[in-house]
């Protein structure tokens, strides 16, 4: 009996998550060995072996790559989230170790990312990292992306979602290359250069890897668009005809083997409209997605829906949506702001949602391993059934209180009617500061934008000042929706804290410049909604300032 480490099996090492001890332990007080993946209360193996390499945050870095690939392989067809601090290097451990995992048979290597920006810099840095000749990444856009570069370069519309239903085509592709002509000649040259790139010389090509968004690889298990476009004899075959048994070669030869999903998004997890849409897009009728495009647009067209919504109402329609799907929201599930009649927290109470969990990681048959450092992705795929499993090196107790330490100061201005004031006050007083601030209109880098920047730690900058402001009544609905959605109680916590944790680990942590102060400022109010989550929870020690 093995009692702990790997099994070798035919066609993969197996990670054992428990020694027999443990399962013993685990029989006695659930008299049974049947263990749910998603309830892993234990530490998995190989979260222990890698706390028995890590002592520093070095080590962390040093090693974080061999046990994420560990992780992401020890689980035979299931997907997987590794969670990690900021700055830890999730993914360029993940690139450094492609050529070492690749098994070029089995289908492509995708790395998506939040947007092209992201790709284009994540590609480049690949490229850079990448000492094996053999391979070679390449940003890679959608199909409708490059339809509409070549429409702006031809001097033509775009074709619309309506357009191309009322020509009796399901989709952009059909529409396009059944018409042929100078967009297909476009199109067909625009990915030449893509392939054109992995060519070593006459006798020798280097592999792909791709580098793109999130919206393409949800959607890379369906056959058409992007994934099928991609094959350089796509044109070719074609011209045979749509039926032709080559077209189904293609889309099998464009299969991913593993896809590498970076920054996950809480948006990447769930979907959700207001029930005034929904209600609206249900007036189609049950049948509405079983009619063929054109007869969409007709039923579409004869109750009132102009052109220009024809996309979207087809994206609602395809949730599904039922009864069961329905959403009150109950502030009293996770209270947050001032308790009285007229306070505006109060007055989402009873709007109606409509929102479900986002399925396409098991629909697709590709190796998915997610990346992220936020609390509130985790403890979401915690609470979907048969969601991907989370693997945790986090482990922000290995820093000095020098590292991760952070100046609070207690501010009432810090609000959204005198946040832009405070802000200005901060920069002047700063000349070589930086600020990370919500609601100024541009006057400083928004928290979301400043997420997984390494610019606020370079050149000249002194200090870095993060201002924390009450949720808009709008984010507060959406977080309590996500309550409802995952069966949880704290994800206005959870958001609050992962937003505290993303912008001071610009400076601190594994990005921690000791010429820098980090520093945070918000209110005492907001302070008391948040506080006990941050210093319980938080990979950054508070220290409070007058």
């Amino acid at each position: 009996m093995v009692q702990q480490g790997t099994v070798r099996g035919e066609k993969q090492d197996y990670c054992l998550p428990k020694t027999v001890n443990e399962l013993v332990e685990y029989f006695l007080i659930n008299d049974h060995l049947i263990m749910e993946m998603n309830n892993q209360e234990i530490p998995w193996m190989v979260e222990r072996l890698f706390d028995k390499k890590v002592h520093t945050p070095q080590d962390v870095r040093d090693n974080l790559g061999q046990h994420l690939l560990l992780a992401a392989y020890s689980l035979d067809g299931r997907k997987c989230c590794i969670f990690t601090g900021e700055g830890a290097t999730k993914t360029t451990s993940i690139m450094r170790a492609i050529p070492q995992y690749d098994v070029p048979h089995e289908g492509h290597i995708i790395v998506a990312c939040q947007s092209y920006d992201q790709a284009e810099q994540k590609c480049r840095e690949y490229n850079e990292l990448n000492t094996d000749d053999a391979y070679q990444g390449i940003v890679l856009y959608s199909l409708s992306h490059y339809v509409a570069e070549a429409c702006e370069v031809l001097g033509r519309p775009k074709p619309t979602s309506a357009m191309i239903a009322e020509a009796g085509f399901s989709n952009v592709l059909d529409y396009i290359y059944s018409r042929g002509g100078e967009l297909v000649e476009y199109l067909e040259s625009r990915k030449k250069e893509l392939w054109d790139q992995l060519h070593l010389d006459e006798n020798r090509k280097k592999r792909p890897v791709w580098f793109t968004v999130h919206s393409v690889v949800q959607r890379w298990h369906l056959h058409g668009g992007t994934r099928l476009w991609l094959h350089h004899s796509y044109a070719e075959e074609y011209a045979k005809g749509k039926a032709n048994r080559d077209m189904v070669a293609l889309y099998n030869c464009m299969a991913a083997q593993w896809i590498i999903y970076d920054e996950v998004r809480m948006s990447d997890l769930m979907v959700q409209y207001p029930a005034q849409q929904v209600d609206r897009v249900r007036e189609l009728g049950d049948k509405y997605l079983d009619l063929s495009n054109k007869q969409r647009l007709t039923v579409f067209r004869e109750l009132g829906f102009e052109d220009k919504e024809f996309d979207r109402i087809r994206q609602i329609a395809e949730c599904q949506f039922s009864d069961d799907d329905m959403i009150t929201i109950q502030p009293d599930c996770e209270r947050f702001g001032v308790k009285t009649a007229i306070s505006p927290y109060e007055n989402v109470y009873g709007n109606i949602h409509y929102a479900k969990i986002e399925n396409w990681w098991n629909d697709n048959p590709a190796r998915i391993t997610f990346l992220t450092t936020e609390h509130r992705i985790i403890t979401a795929m915690q609470n979907v059934d048969n969601g991907p499993v989370v693997f945790n090196f986090d482990r922000p107790e290995l820093f000095s209180s020098d590292e991760i330490s952070v100046r609070l100061h207690f501010d009432n201005e810090a609000r959204k009617a005198d946040v832009k004031k405070l802000v200005q006050e901060i920069q002047t007083q700063s000349p070589n500061g930086l600020v990370i601030s919500n609601m100024t209109e541009g006057l400083a880098t928004t928290h979301d934008t400043a997420k997984g920047s390494n610019r606020f730690n370079h050149g000249e900058v002194d200090i870095v000042t993060s201002v924390y402001t009450m949720l808009a009544p709008g984010q507060y609905e959406q977080l309590l929706v996500e309550n409802a959605v995952f069966g949880t109680n704290n994800m206005v916590q959870l958001f609050y804290l992962d937003q505290f944790n993303q912008t001071s680990g610009r400076t601190l942590g594994f990005r921690n410049n000791p010429n820098i102060t980090t520093q945070a400022i918000m209110s005492k109010r907001l302070w008391r909604e948040i506080g006990l989550t941050i210093e319980m929870n938080s990979r950054y020690r508070v220290k409070l300032t007058s």
